[in-house]
């Protein structure tokens, strides 16, 4: 009897320790299962993510400069080449930051042809033009749409407007916001800015363009005046 105590305990023993291991087992199994779930689960939100954000906002480039942008997407190339004929390229390229209002080719095409032939045809025009869609420094369209009023780098004061529901700056609807690049922030635009005559003074002695950060723009402006 003795004996048979022993070989029962023995064998019990035995079942426990196996039933242990295959618990054990199936345990280890679903957790690592359950990490690899969570980890593909991750890397297709991330990717999502990325995805929802190029579309709502035109995407992040920040290895790209504000130049680099321009000459790579289509619908500006109307905006590069007044860019390249103005010799203003090479400062998108290196200099800023700079926040850019974007004309596409479309607005550009809705000007009168003969407007549009004199503008590229007159270098100091042009380059006139393309400064009152630039502002000092980088800001993202949290902050524009923050602002009453914008101090362009032709010296010209525009104002900032959301009350139609879309963002506008002067008579531009603003489409795309913060395509970020390495100097810079670029916002899509619908229609051309064209300055006024007497922007630059307008522009100088404006305080509300100060919060942009294009005072000393302004300043100098109104000092070759």
């Amino acid at each position: 009897m003795k004996r048979l105590s022993i070989l029962f305990l023995g064998l019990a023993l035995t079942l426990g320790l196996a039933l242990a291991q295959d618990t054990g087992g199936e345990t280890g199994g679903s957790t690592t299962g359950g990490m690899s779930e969570t980890g593909g689960s991750s890397t297709g939100g991330s990717s999502t993510g990325g995805s929802s954000t190029g579309g709502e906002t035109g995407g992040s480039q920040s290895g790209q400069s504000i130049a680099d942008i321009v000459s790579g997407d289509s619908q500006f190339s109307t905006l590069l080449d007044a860019l390249t004929a103005a010799g203003l390229a090479e400062e998108f390229s290196s200099g800023g930051p700079y926040t850019v209002f974007a004309p596409t080719n479309e607005a550009f095409e809705a000007l009168p042809s003969d407007e549009l032939n004199a503008i590229l045809g007159d270098l100091d025009q042009l380059a006139n033009l393309l400064q009152n869609h630039v502002v000092s420094g980088e800001y993202p369209a949290s902050e524009v749409t923050g602002f009453s009023e914008v101090l362009m780098l032709n010296g010209q004061t525009l104002p900032i407007s959301t009350s139609s529901g879309s963002p506008m700056i002067g008579d531009a609807t603003i489409t795309s916001t913060d395509i970020t690049a390495s100097n810079g922030v670029i916002h899509v635009i619908d229609t051309v800015l064209l300055p006024s005559s007497a922007g630059s003074s307008t522009g100088g002695s404006s305080t509300g363009g100060s919060s942009t950060g294009g005072s000393s723009t302004g300043g100098s402006t109104g000092g070759s005046n």
